[in-house]
């Protein structure tokens, strides 16, 4: 007679008993229960510790205390790990129930023993203390959480470097976590349904992309992370309704393309890297704002394809190397934005792009009511595919770079400034074919006027209204002025043909025309009598 593992008694009078005593021992649940990691000893408890995990070895416990060796069964086992912490190595791959860590200290490692292959790992749940779930070399393997129940765990998963786990959150249920999430490719987290939420503290590294598929949530939560790349579905969302920044950050794995929703009061996304490339596709509320801050010497592209795509926060932008440039390109019809602002000593490197091929675009700017600056250049995408812009709100928007874009200005409300260093670009053509400023609102003209003659009418007669004084309140200040063109009393001219004609353009009544340049002894027959007017004005004195 002999005791196994949980002290019960045996009669063996023939071999038999002796095999029936041997499957006791090394039993093999045949339905989902917990199991019980008892690391590399088969003694009868479960104390832990580093070992190998696979479906042929015998450490693993029915019981707590006093239960059976058994090996693991891939299906929907519970496995609890307790006792001492230790790096538990995958030697095939494994699929559990949920993952349960009594202890903390441990390690889930994806690699064999040999350290030279890896395989998947795919549990039903997670929760207890911290642990860490790696793969510390090999090949890229999966690390599947596949939750039909909310789940909440603190932990680390994935690493950076070269050996790469991709952590996938699949299953219809909500997983709270909190810790270090971390990969080294754009698939390192994968949101493929349910919702990724990140509690607490999280950090994440910028080699992690991120996916979010399907119908799939990611929620900040508050947590402010810096990654690789973004990449989501058109039914998915990412959202934070306290205050988070999202800083897509390397093109090391391509663009991000966000066809899904960015949503909540408090998501604000950041752009920092020197070279990188967003395609924003869908109809976003996010209100955070967005940052566009270049610090290298590459460009950062942003593609704003919906006419929401920046959502109702503030957009700046900002380039802090003398080579670093920021492109800003909206390519629908109507886009809008709460505000613009973008300063410093490299603005001009700030292209805001208005069109594309075939799309005329009419950028709203201040529904905010703040007022801001914006010294980057406004520009059409093409000679044909061309941008206006429209002011909107209480607040004042300053204009201080080298604009070029061809279309309309509109002043619906608040105040446009042309700052001293600003220019805006007419485009004139034949009689009253030209672009305008307009609106309701208030103008202050510090800078210049550049009107392109290329194509510009030239007969006595020709005009063309390029400030609507009658709607607008508008100010020429002192320091305004028309390029290529003199000022005499308030009116700018360029000469035509010497003797013959010239453009003139009037403070006055914002109005460039053709005028006939009077002949010399006209001039001088008008002066005569001016002085003579003069004189007898004195007389009569």
């Amino acid at each position: 007679m002999r005791k196994s593992k949980n002290n019960s008694v045996l009669v063996l009078g023939k071999a038999t008993g002796v095999v029936l005593a041997a499957m006791a021992i090394n039993a093999t649940p045949t339905q989902a229960a917990a199991l019980y990691w008892d690391g590399n000893d088969t003694t009868a408890n479960a104390d832990g510790g580093a070992g190998n995990w696979s479906t042929s070895t015998t450490n693993w416990d029915d019981a707590l205390t006093g239960g059976n060796a058994v090996t693991w069964t891939n299906g929907s086992n519970t496995a609890v790990f307790g006792g001492t912490g230790g790096r538990v190595q995958l030697q095939q791959a494994v699929t559990a129930g949920p993952l349960q860590f009594d202890t903390g200290a441990y390690t889930i490692d994806l690699v064999n023993a040999a350290g030279t292959t890896a395989f998947d790992l795919t549990a039903t749940g997670i929760s207890g203390s911290p642990a860490t779930i790696v793969n510390s070399a090999g090949s890229a393997k999966n690390f599947t959480l596949n939750l039909s129940a909310d789940a909440t765990w603190n932990g680390t998963i994935g690493a950076g470097g070269t050996h790469r786990l991709n952590f996938i959150k699949s299953g219809a249920a909500t997983f709270n976590f909190s810790g270090t999430l971390q990969g080294n490719s754009a698939t390192a987290v994968q949101v493929t349904d349910g919702t990724l939420r990140l509690n607490g503290t999280t950090t994440m590294s910028n080699t992690t992309g991120v996916s979010v598929k399907g119908t799939a949530k990611f929620d900040l939560s508050g947590n402010g992370v810096t990654i690789a790349s973004l990449n989501t579905d058109a039914g998915t969302e990412v959202t934070s309704a306290a205050p988070a920044t999202l800083t897509p950050d390397r093109n090391t794995f391509g663009a991000s393309t966000i066809n899904g929703l960015l949503t909540g009061s408090g998501l604000r996304l950041s752009v920092t890297r020197n070279a990188i490339t967003l395609n924003l596709n869908n109809n976003n509320t996010f209100g955070g704002g967005t940052s566009l801050a270049q610090s290298g010497s590459g460009t950062q592209a942003v593609n704003v394809n919906h006419n929401n795509g920046l959502g109702t926060g503030a957009v700046s932008a900002s380039s802090s190397n003398s080579s670093g440039i920021v492109n800003l390109n909206f390519t629908t019809a109507a886009p809008v934005i709460g505000s613009l602002s973008g300063t410093g000593a490299n603005a001009n490197l700030i292209a805001v792009t208005l069109g594309t091929t075939g799309v005329n675009t009419i950028l709203s700017v201040g529904n905010l009511n703040t007022s801001t600056s914006f010294g980057g250049v406004i520009k059409d995408f093409s000679s044909t595919d061309i941008g206006s812009l429209k002011k909107n709100g209480t607040g004042t928007l300053t204009l201080g770079g080298t604009n070029t874009y061809t279309g309309d200005t509109t002043v619906s409300a608040g105040t446009l400034t042309l700052a001293s260093t600003g220019q805006l670009k007419f485009l004139i053509g034949a009689t009253g074919v030209n672009n305008t400023i307009a609106g309701s609102g208030t103008l202050n003209l510090d800078g210049s006027f550049l009107f392109d003659l290329t194509t510009a009418g030239t007969t006595v007669g020709n005009s063309w209204n390029l400030v609507d004084v009658n709607s607008l309140t508008e100010t020429f200040n002192p320091s305004f002025s028309v390029l290529g063109f003199t000022e005499v009393s308030d009116v700018w001219s360029q000469v035509i043909t010497p003797g013959v004609s010239k453009y003139e353009f009037s403070e006055g009544t914002g109005v460039l025309s053709v005028v006939a340049i009077p002949e010399p002894a006209t001039v001088g027959l008008l002066g005569m009598g001016l002085m003579g007017l003069i004189g007898r004005r004195r007389r009569c004195a």
